[in-house]
């Protein structure tokens, strides 16, 4: 719908507007007006300014940013949930509990952000396993609509490796995004302690872990537990249609991706290639 959206009123194709080559400077604020309602509580693409797309001139999952891109109006109704199945309202759940935990970790400084992340979160706690259980669960609807849509605000000021490597796997086509990231989290979690050993025992500390020292060790058993809960994969090669011989090239069209760029630890493509190994 944004890709309509924009093209409705730019000349060209949508891989013109592509952010890592300036695309956003091209975007303009001549645009029609958009609602968008949400049908899954995770991306939280109602309250984003962009839009991923797998682009055929690109070869890749595209970003197309710009805050004209902001939906007029978003209208978030937990009813229009209630039938998602549990594989779905857990991997859209999980993109959101990213979203809302690899924007706090950003190297972008935006205090505001960061107190919506951390709402986000205890909204996603309250709601996930339930909603994912019993989907009928009014309660546990409105919790998760309200933590994506969180998750959706906190993700302005940045994301980092696992959204690179989440959209390098998806381009392929047949991996669910959220997912994906609930599969990465925790192994980038380790990759980003080194770099943010400080950030990660703040966050702990504000969901209340960490209390016993090695605050950012709970944070990553959090991740995992969450997982082995959820009715998803554990592993990427769990994952129906990845390879393990294209690690280099999921590695290195995640090198091509924006949101590694705000990531606490900078990473090379052999950075990148050893954490998939690790999370194959």
């Amino acid at each position: 719908a944004k890709g309509i959206r924009l093209l409705a009123t730019h000349p060209g194709g949508l891989a013109d507007y592509d952010v890592t080559q300036g695309g956003m400077d091209r975007i303009t604020s001549n645009l029609p007006p958009m609602i968008a309602i949400p049908t899954t509580a995770g991306t939280g693409a109602e309250a984003g300014r962009g839009a991923l797309i797998q682009i055929a001139g690109t070869g890749r999952k595209t970003a197309i940013l710009s805050p004209f891109l902001l939906p007029s109006t978003a209208i978030c109704d937990p009813d229009l949930t209630r039938t998602l199945p549990p594989d779905l309202t857990a991997g859209t759940g999980m993109d959101a509990f990213a979203h809302c935990m690899e924007s706090y970790l950003s190297t972008t400084l935006h205090p505001i952000c960061d107190g919506i992340a951390v709402e986000g979160l205890r909204h996603i706690f309250k709601g996930l396993e339930t909603a994912v259980r019993d989907g009928s669960d009014q309660e546990a609807r409105s919790e998760m609509m309200l933590g994506a849509l969180l998750g959706g605000i906190s993700f302005h000021k940045g994301l980092g490796v696992i959204h690179s490597l989440s959209h390098a796997l998806g381009g392929e086509g047949r991996a669910h995004h959220g997912t994906l990231n609930a599969i990465l989290l925790p192994h980038s979690l380790r990759f980003n302690r080194p770099a943010a050993e400080a950030r990660m025992t703040e966050l702990a500390g504000r969901l209340g872990l960490g209390r016993g020292g090695d605050a950012p060790g709970h944070l990553i058993i959090l991740a995992e537990l969450i997982l082995a809960r959820l009715p998803l994969p554990r592993r990427l090669g769990q994952v129906e249609g990845l390879r393990h011989d294209r690690i280099a090239h999921y590695a290195q069209l995640a090198m091509l991706d924006h949101c590694h760029r705000t990531n606490p630890r900078p990473c090379t493509q052999k950075d990148l290639e050893e954490l998939l190994d690790r999370a194959w």
